[in-house]
């Protein structure tokens, strides 16, 4: 998991940086066509996390679950709304567009920390501890993880 987060989170990252390279360039043409490509490869990235998230995490981490869908909503959203802005010339759609990028950025900053965090604390054993000292199976991340 921690893998396909931290590719979701570099992809989105990129997209600030692309985006950066076509405002007042010359040449802004491949750079919005190369923005494009990576939203779209972020938002197949999101979904592939969230699909992962449900299949392994729905039971043990559902606020895992939830923020991971909530990525992947957001990123297909931004990335349609860049299309319509680039495909359909909906320049108005841009004061939309450039705010939710921070919402993608800040859950995407979210999910990097706890797949991190998780994965520490999963292999020095503390998840499992919780679990066998009776917390229940379905708890949210803040429910069992606990410095030690």
């Amino acid at each position: 998991m921690t893998a396909l987060i931290w590719l979701t989170t570099v992809a989105v990252f990129c997209q600030a940086i692309i985006a950066g390279q076509f405002v007042s360039q010359d040449g802004q043409d491949s750079w919005i066509t190369l923005h494009g490509v990576v939203a779209d490869v972020s938002w197949v990235l999101a979904l592939i996390s969230t699909i992962y998230a449900y299949a392994a995490l729905r039971t043990s981490f559902p606020i895992l679950l939830r923020w991971t869908a909530a990525l992947f909503v957001v990123t297909l959203a931004q990335t349609g709304i860049g299309h319509l802005i680039t495909d359909k010339g909906m320049d108005w759609l841009i004061p939309v567009h450039v705010p939710l990028a921070f919402v993608v950025f800040a859950i995407a900053g979210y999910l990097s920390v706890w797949a991190v965090r998780v994965r520490r604390l999963k292999y020095a054993g503390h998840l499992d501890r919780a679990v066998e000292s009776g917390e229940e199976h379905n708890a949210d991340v803040h429910d069992v993880v606990r410095a030690g």
